[in-house]
């Protein structure tokens, strides 16, 4: 079945990485960056992990996937000590080109979901 004009393929986790949904943020003019990088309530023990698993962070707007980066440190937000923030670069073009674009799969959205952050591995 073929996309009609508008439509984006979902994409498929490749490895870890942590989807973030920001749509509330730039609905208040907040660039994607400065969006997903603060102010979150993440397990910062998850994401320091001794293996750096996660790696990648990606933005999502609706169901569309808007940015993709790669944190380079995970700290207190400034504002909100309680929640976390991190530094970092935008994610390489082929990472970019794999997620940016995209359409989180359907079974990533389950009704009801109360943390805009969520966690996914290979094979999810």
């Amino acid at each position: 079945m073929s996309n009609a004009a508008g439509d984006a393929a979902e994409f498929v986790v490749s490895e870890p990485l942590i989807l973030i949904y920001i749509s509330n943020e730039l609905k208040r003019g907040v660039d994607v960056y400065d969006a997903v990088r603060r102010a979150w309530k993440i397990d910062i023990n998850r994401v320091r992990n001794a293996d750096g698993t996660y790696k990648l962070v990606l933005a999502r707007d609706g169901k569309k996937v808007v940015g993709a980066y790669r944190p380079e440190r995970w700290f207190d937000d400034r504002d909100l000590p309680d929640r976390k923030a991190f530094s970092g670069l935008p994610a390489e073009q082929s990472v970019w080109r794999q997620y940016v674009g995209k359409l989180t799969p359907a079974r990533f959205l389950p009704s009801g979901a109360q943390s805009p952050v969520r966690y996914f591995e290979p094979g999810d």
